[in-house]
């Protein structure tokens, strides 16, 4: 396991991965080494890692405004985040109620039915959708 961040390794806690500090002004998903799956949790990584298309990406949602105040935005900026919600990445939500947030959302500002999204708080949701998370990495249900 690889952690890729612009930031000193925090000396608060202990990791336990091979920590690597990318010097500003290097973009972050180039300096991923090889790997089965790329785990992001900001958005604008997760375009980049999609982009270069190294490995699969899934993104670990945390919630911000996009998702607690997309109504307060701009036209235009929503339109952004309908477009950045459209790119076939899963999206895993860290707590129930993010997840209920998300869902509705996405139920209200997108028509796009292929969002691949998942509650990992629930075991039935994380079932559920686990054979349609792994057919979109992988082409196939059963790894």
């Amino acid at each position: 396991m690889n952690i890729v961040c612009y930031d000193p390794e925090p000396t608060w806690i202990k990791v336990k991965a091979n920590y690597i500090q990318v010097p500003f002004g290097h973009g972050l998903a180039e300096s991923i080494p090889e790997t089965d799956v790329i785990v992001t949790t900001v958005w604008d990584q997760m375009i980049d890692c999609y982009l270069i298309q190294k490995a699969p990406v899934i993104h670990f949602e945390h919630g911000d405004i996009y998702i607690f105040e997309f109504e307060n935005y701009n036209n235009d900026t929503q339109e952004l985040w309908k477009q950045r919600w459209s790119v076939p990445i899963p999206i895993l939500a860290v707590s129930s109620g993010l997840a209920a947030q998300i869902e509705k959302t996405l139920n209200e500002n997108t028509s796009d039915k292929n969002i691949c999204f998942m509650n990992i708080c629930s075991d039935y949701t994380a079932t559920a959708y686990r054979c349609k998370l792994l057919t979109k990495l992988y082409g196939h249900s059963s790894k």
